[in-house]
């Protein structure tokens, strides 16, 4: 199961909001948070369930039906909007949400004591492409139940099989949880700033002493010959043609965007592929930035739009945030947030997300 999804923490400060004498904004993690006026004191432990978080259905949990209850994945959906004129990211609840007889401590992980999934809309819909001898439907309405999703794992894990070791998936960690550590840390750290892009995250490696051909959606293995988003993408670009020409066994990690992904913001007619990392399969080692350029170059691969080259961190958090809104260099329409890497140490780096995307995502066009 993810981790990190509810978590013990503090409340870092207590902010009222103008016009509004029933709740006031919290920051937790160093997210703001609505909550209700004195559920919560500066310094208090709470429970955080991050936003993209799913919460079983429970009676403790039965308030939040009207809102945020999807019927797709059978629990309550925790996402980023918009209230009292002010972005919420997250819910906090108090400790008593927790089991009778559990003595919290502050960073406890609570995610599996209580039963918080991942919302994954990406990972359901890749296991319908995977798995198509399974009608999707049937597939979509059984994922629901935790029963299920275990059963499916068991009987498919050859299917489910995870990227090697040495390749680790893209799931970058959000600036608010490591600001204050680069900052003290890595002062000096010099970065390269791309455009997050909006897609579907795929990757094509050769593995092994036979450099066997392997293709992943962003959860899953998928079959290189079927009619798959990656394998798809695979042929269009030549990638098997490609890591073979190299003497040595790499993976291509890339965003794939374009018709049925992700609503095809950019407006797309075909797909398209978005290079982000090319990594060496037997040490781990990912090629640093210039290699990367040099890569894609020599390979005529589009990388990921990049805006900016041996940047520093900004002054504070809330700089990072401005920073990372803006339009899209793909299309007239927002950009998703930035994504931060070292110029020479691809495992060190963060995305920061937009709050105005986010919420014209989902459809809230009029907070832009």
């Amino acid at each position: 199961m993810t981790r990190d999804l509810a978590i013990v923490t503090r409340v870092q400060k207590i902010e009222p909001i103008p016009n509004y004498d029933r709740v006031v904004k919290a920051t937790i993690e160093n997210y703001p948070v609505i909550v209700q006026k004195d559920q919560f004191k500066e310094g208090d432990l709470c429970v955080y369930v991050r936003e993209d978080s799913l919460l079983p259905v429970k009676p403790e949990f039965e308030f939040l039906r009207k809102n945020s209850y999807s019927k797709l994945y059978n629990g309550f959906r925790i996402r980023n909007m918009k209230m009292c004129g002010i972005y919420s990211s997250g819910i906090a609840f108090s400790l008593s949400i927790l089991p009778e007889g559990f003595q919290p401590e502050e960073g406890d992980d609570v995610t599996d004591l209580l039963e918080v999934r991942k919302y994954d809309p990406e990972e359901l819909q890749e296991m319908v492409q995977v798995q198509n001898k399974v009608k999707n439907q049937i597939l979509l309405f059984l994922m629901r139940f935790k029963w299920f999703r275990k059963l499916y794992a068991k009987l498919f894990e050859k299917k489910v099989m995870q990227y090697p070791e040495t390749v680790q998936k893209s799931d970058e960690t959000n600036i608010e949880k490591l600001f204050n550590l680069y900052k003290t840390q890595r002062p000096d750290e010099e970065f390269y700033v791309s455009c997050k892009v909006e897609g579907s995250a795929g990757a094509w490696m050769l593995y092994g002493r036979r450099r066997k051909y392997l293709v992943f959606s962003h959860n899953t293995i998928c079959s290189s010959k079927d009619n798959n988003t990656w394998a798809k993408v695979g042929r269009m670009y030549n990638l098997e043609k490609i890591l073979r020409s190299e003497k040595r066994n790499l993976c291509i990690q890339g965003e794939v965007c374009g018709p049925n992904i992700q609503k095809n913001i950019y407006g797309f007619d075909d797909l398209r592929l978005f290079v982000y990392k090319v990594t060496d399969v037997d040490t781990g080692e990912a090629l640093n930035y210039r290699d990367l350029v040099n890569f894609c170059s020599k390979h005529d691969l589009d990388m990921v739009p990049v805006l900016y080259e041996n940047r520093l961190l900004l002054d504070t958090l809330d700089d990072m945030l401005k920073d990372c809104e803006g339009k899209s260099v793909l299309a007239d329409v927002p950009r998703e947030g930035l994504v931060w890497r070292s110029m020479t140490d691809q495992n060190i780096g963060f995305k920061c997300k937009s709050r105005a995307y986010q919420l014209w995502f989902a459809g809230n066009k009029e907070t832009l």
